[in-house]
């Protein structure tokens, strides 16, 4: 079963990420702050994390970058979720696998999930 983190500060989404995603037969873990987080990815061993742009005590954009370049964690699969209309520069920048606009469809999400999952165990 693959394991899927779920970074974001708003309670409503990590609920009905959490209930979709084990629904979609995925194991999840749901948490509303990047506090510890290299800890908990190192502990978790996630396949993917989803994570929002902009949380309360930090910039989810820098956090994915530097889980990017940090060899122990670039392998990981990132999706940036965010509120704002301009995502276009978001792989670039901050070299996320895929970005999602809030408000999202669970469909193209689940999508989503599914191709950065499959593409991270290509290049394995």
């Amino acid at each position: 079963m693959k394991k899927i983190l779920v970074l974001d500060d708003d309670k409503n989404i990590l609920e009905v990420l959490e209930e979709t995603l084990q629904y979609s037969n995925y194991k999840v873990k749901v948490i509303a702050n990047s506090k510890n987080l290299f800890n908990i990815i190192n502990e978790f061993k996630p396949d993917l994390l989803l994570l929002d742009f902009l949380l309360l005590d930090d910039n989810g954009g820098e956090i994915c970058f530097n889980l990017k370049n940090d060899p122990k964690t670039q392998h990981l699969p990132i999706i940036l979720i965010s509120g704002y209309s301009s995502l276009d520069q978001m792989q670039e920048i901050y070299g996320c696998d895929a970005y999602i606009a809030k408000p999202f469809d669970l469909e193209p999400l689940l999508q989503t999930i599914s191709k950065c999952i499959n593409k991270a165990e290509i290049n394995l």
